[in-house]
């Protein structure tokens, strides 16, 4: 909802408290007085002051404008913009950086794996370290790691599993992204979950 007032023809926006003189000329108010609950939609009218609900109705946008229809306020709403191959890969990366919870099946329990661009430049040491313990034939080694705040420990092989895990994650979402991407036109529901991979993935 908002407020306008006609000048000249025209319905602009009005905020603050000014004080205002009457479409005739015979009385002045401040605006917060004229929208009062006690004024009447007729009491504003003659001061040219209106209240508009700008809600838009489904699949519309308010374009923020208010257009003079014969002397009233009528809210101007118009077609959303078509979305793009860039919004999908925005909608692509908010979904990868979710990340998803792996249960290690022991005293350790479920600890939840970031998968985001920087989760995952930070694990790229960690799997440096794992494949070069296993291919010193050392795979039962211990490293630690720090999901969810909390330190762990595991094994290179058991770093290996989590990297599937991850993988089992990560790539269903890259692959609806591209799906969507070479549509045309791309669906403007395109972030609903109806076109995204709904998965658990754990250990």
């Amino acid at each position: 909802m908002v407020t306008v007032i006609l000048r000249e023809g025209n319905f602009i926006t009005v905020g603050g408290n000014p004080t205002l003189t009457s479409l005739d000329g015979q009385l002045r108010a401040p605006l917060q007085t004229i929208m009062a609950d006690s004024w009447t939609a007729e009491d504003r009218a003659a001061f040219g002051v209106y209240r508009v609900d700008v809600n838009p109705p489904l699949g519309k946008l308010w374009a923020g404008q208010i257009a003079n229809d014969n002397g009233l306020p009528q809210p101007v709403f118009v077609d959303p913009p078509q979305p793009t191959a860039q919004d999908v890969m925005a909608e692509r990366r908010r979904r990868l950086a979710v990340g998803f919870d792996y249960d290690f099946g022991d005293e350790r329990g479920v600890h939840r794996i970031g998968t985001s661009d920087d989760d995952m430049i930070g694990w790229d040491e960690v799997t440096k370290i794992s494949n070069a313990l296993i291919a010193l034939g050392q795979g039962s080694q211990t490293i630690a790691i720090t999901p969810d705040l909390e330190t762990i420990t595991i094994t290179a092989l058991e770093w290996q599993q989590i990297l599937v895990a991850a993988g089992m994650f990560r790539q269903p979402i890259w692959q609806a992204s591209f799906v969507l991407q070479a549509m045309s036109p791309i669906p403007s529901d395109y972030a609903d979950d109806k076109h995204w991979p709904q998965q658990e993935t754990e250990g």
